[in-house]
């Protein structure tokens, strides 16, 4: 009789079995079509990947100026090593796909440097030498600049105090001036650009719903009508860092609620500040071969060289100013002057 009980006991248990995973099937299939295919849209990557951007375009200039000098600085290699951002390395000179351009190479602004010099324009790059501790170039910055017309970095912290005490000369003289400032580079920019009231806040900036699928490649669109922005829809920064300028709404923002590492402050904050002859972008990824044709980083390139063209700088922009990387010569004091009129 016992085991009859058995019997019966392992049959009741094979069928609540059967029951259960029928039970579970039916929830799982509740979403089948009419057609008998099962609704699978969840699955598929469309429906969850956020909102990527496009590729495609070429990076023009409208400018027909004639011939520039544009100096180019982007550190060295030994120099940058990696973007930083919270202790943690973005990426490397090695990189294929970065985010955030690799500093203290000439490949991380080849696209605007090619723009530039096929339509005509002269490139020279500044390369500071170490030497003693202290970074140093034959002549300095400031007699690179002398007969330049604009100043490119994408380095300012790597500047010596000297050279971008330099720039913001250059700038006051007429010189166009534009800084790529990736996160980290808050010194240099304060240092350059702090006469215009143009800063860096400290930290950079993610965006986990409204992102090129990754929360740290922000979309960034035009707050109004800038050099900088014309025909630009959005462009996508692969690390970038708040800008801001005192009493100025910004020339770009972020195009969601982004938040700032350091304050998780969720906002819509500003990347970038035009003030005539001065432009600090918040990145230098966009300029980079990878990702210079993402969405309209090849507008905003083609704006950037247009900027650097336009300018009118002084002269002998390093003589007309007390406060320059460079001094005049004294002039001798003067001895004393025979008299005038042939008297004795």
């Amino acid at each position: 009789m016992s085991r009859y009980r058995t019997l019966i006991a392992v049959f009741v248990s094979v069928v609540l079995v059967i029951v259960a995973g029928a039970a579970v099937t039916g929830l799982i299939m509740a979403d089948e079509r009419a057609d008998g295919s099962v609704n699978t849209s969840q699955w598929q990557f469309d429906t969850v990947a956020t909102d990527g951007a496009e590729d495609g375009g070429e990076t023009v200039m409208d400018s027909n100026a004639s011939t520039n000098t544009v100096v180019v600085h982007v550190g060295t290699a030994a120099q940058s090593g990696g973007t930083l951002l919270n202790g943690v390395p973005l990426q490397r000179t090695g990189q294929a796909i970065t985010t955030g351009s690799p500093a203290g190479t000439e490949r991380a602004v080849g696209p605007l440097v090619s723009t530039l010099v096929e339509n005509g324009h002269e490139v020279t790059f500044y390369e500071q030498s170490t030497t003693g501790g202290s970074f140093s170039n034959s002549g300095g910055l400031s007699e690179t600049l002398t007969d330049a017309d604009a100043f490119v970095t994408t380095a300012p912290t790597v500047l010596s105090d000297e050279d971008r005490k330099t720039v913001a000369t250059f700038a006051s003289e007429g010189g166009r001036v534009f800084v790529g400032a990736d996160p980290g580079q808050a010194r240099g920019v304060v240092d350059i650009g702090s006469q215009r009231g143009i800063y860096q806040e400290i930290g950079y900036l993610y965006d986990v719903a409204n992102n090129d699928q990754n929360f740290l490649s922000v979309f960034v669109e035009p707050t109004g009508s800038t050099p900088l922005t014309e025909g630009i829809d959005r462009v996508v920064f692969r690390g970038a860092a708040p800008i801001a300028q005192s009493g100025e709404e910004p020339a770009l923002t972020t195009a969601g609620d982004a938040q700032l590492t350091t304050t998780q402050r969720t906002a819509q904050f500003g990347v970038a500040a035009v003030d005539g002859n001065m432009a600090v972008v918040g990145d230098t990824s966009f300029v980079a071969p990878e990702n210079a044709y993402r969405a309209d980083n090849n507008v905003l390139i083609g704006n950037i060289a247009d900027f650097l063209v336009s300018g009118s700088v002084s002269e002998n922009p390093f003589q007309q100013s007390g406060d320059t990387g460079i001094s005049p010569p004294e002039t001798p004091t003067a001895g004393p002057q025979p008299p005038t009129g042939g008297g004795t």
